[in-house]
């Protein structure tokens, strides 16, 4: 469920944004119908996403016992992809910071 991401652009993530939660390793990207990616995060993963965030195609889910999270952006035609997901989630870190640094 994670995104194939180059090895320098996790390093580079890294540097610029230390607060930001570790990257997990590089994986295709999955897509579903929304309901179905939703559901499989909440059952298989305990995530939830964030508050204040309705009506953004992007979403950050967020587990803060397992400390999983993923970012999810939902498409038009009524299905979600995961573009970005890992482990060890910082509390501190914002939904805006997360998007952005995975947006640059």
């Amino acid at each position: 469920m994670k995104p194939a991401f180059a090895p320098a652009i996790f390093i580079a993530m890294l540097g610029l944004f230390p607060s930001l939660p570790t990257l997990a390793t590089a994986q295709p990207m999955v897509c579903m119908p929304q309901y179905e990616l939703d559901a499989a995060l909440v059952d298989w993963y305990g995530e939830r996403a964030l508050p204040g965030q309705d009506g953004d195609p992007t979403t950050v889910w967020v587990s803060p016992e397992t400390g999983t999270w993923s970012v999810v952006r939902y498409r038009a035609d009524g299905n979600g992809c995961v573009i970005a997901s890992g482990e060890d989630w910082n509390k501190a870190a914002t939904r805006p910071e997360v998007v952005a640094a995975l947006s640059d």
